[in-house]
């Protein structure tokens, strides 16, 4: 006989979870008006990564029979898969004899979840889900199953590494040239305060350009990207580019400096995915500065790297004054939010233990099939 109901409920209302952390619930099974025969009842927490693409080549091949050549369509599949997780929890074990009385019965459970376990994720090309199942295996009849995702954090402290309230500077030269003689040069030299932040924060670089060259540089575009490189194998990887805001500085004429001194660049909300552990995936952030000279001329670009967490950087003695960062964060791809940021103190060290549960919040940005990656490229010479 079939059951009525098989269901799954956790304690937590909002089914996310920070990794370490215990899932607990119930699993409701409710009969008919007649007993039912039960062998086992078991829940199984499951996380799997999996990338995916599609590579389609249009390749010129010889028809045997005409001697002609012919243009064929072929189609690659990239794939690749890993698991992080793969746990089962028995709640009632039983034989062909045993049987669940007609009515309602509750299985409470709690599983533990790794605490070295990858955020999840989840793009056109990859995804790192987590589900919690219930599975009633029955004799002679279709075992019943009940499926439900849930979102896992691993959260991303920046205090961790001390290196990321540091300054960072990144500078570079670059010469312009035609075919018979160089234009000259351009000197930029790119800063950030910290090389850490958190979603909801303002980054505030300064953009110090030195055009000692006769070229117009007729464009200035600062912006913050997201770069994910999926891998279905050490050799045959996938880079995607995406800009996650962006902001147009003007121009620079030839034998003209210019200084950008803090200009702020804001972080939408959204969640900091932690892809630690995972390995078929990286994931990292930049700032980059675009430079669009005219004409023949090739563009070219600085970039800093920026480390996205969920826990942001202890405010310094001449930062007390200053309002405290509590943004939350939807996960990208995900349309809920992580706890808020941690208020320590300089000597406290932050215990995800402590954390509250995540809330829910509406994501500023979805990476889905519907949302065209960027078509940036590496910098190319003149």
């Amino acid at each position: 006989m079939v059951l009525e109901v098989c269901q799954i409920i956790f304690d937590n209302p909002d089914p996310v979870y920070y990794a370490g952390r215990t899932i607990s619930g119930k699993l409701l099974v409710r009969n008919g008006s007649m007993e039912t025969a039960v062998r086992v009842i078991y829940i199984e927490i499951r996380g799997v990564g999996t990338v995916k693409w599609i590579v389609t080549k249009d390749m010129r091949k010889r028809n045997a029979r005409t001697n002609r050549y012919e243009t064929q369509t072929v189609t690659t599949e990239h794939t690749n898969q890993e698991t992080y997780v793969g746990e089962k929890i028995y709640v009632f074990q039983g034989g062909c004899d045993d049987a669940l009385e007609s009515g309602e019965r509750e299985f409470e459970f709690n599983i533990i979840l790794p605490q070295d376990i990858p955020s999840s994720f989840e793009s056109e090309l990859g995804q790192i889900r987590y589900t919690v199942s219930a599975i009633v295996e029955t004799p002679w009849t279709t075992d019943q199953e009940a499926i439900r995702t849930i979102t896992v954090v691993n959260p991303i402290d920046l205090n961790e590494d001390p290196q990321l309230a540091e300054l960072i500077s990144i500078h570079k030269t670059r010469s312009f040239r035609s075919l018979f003689w160089t234009s000259g040069t351009v000197k930029v030299n790119l800063s950030l305060p910290a090389g850490g932040a958190v979603p909801g924060e303002t980054l505030l670089p300064t953009l110090d350009i030195e055009n000692l060259s006769r070229v117009h540089i007729s464009n200035i575009e600062m912006s913050f990207k997201r770069r994910v490189v999926y891998k279905a194998s050490d050799d045959n990887k996938n880079t995607v580019l995406r800009t996650i805001t962006s902001k147009n500085l003007g121009h620079i004429h030839s034998r003209q400096s210019k200084m950008f001194q803090e200009e702020p660049v804001h972080i939408p909300v959204f969640l900091a995915s932690n892809l630690k552990n995972c390995k078929i995936m990286d994931l990292d952030y930049f700032l980059e500065v675009n430079f669009i000279p005219p004409g023949f001329h090739f563009r070219f670009n600085v970039k800093v790297p920026v480390v996205l967490g969920t826990v942001p950087l202890r405010r310094s003695s001449s930062d007390i004054g200053s309002p405290p960062i509590e943004p939350n964060y939807p996960p990208i791809g995900w349309n809920i939010s992580s706890a808020p940021a941690l208020s320590a103190s300089a000597d406290e060290v932050p215990s995800y233990s402590d954390l509250p549960p995540p809330t829910y919040e509406e994501s500023v940005f979805e990476d889905s099939a519907a949302s065209a990656p960027d078509n940036d490229t590496e910098e190319t010479e003149d």
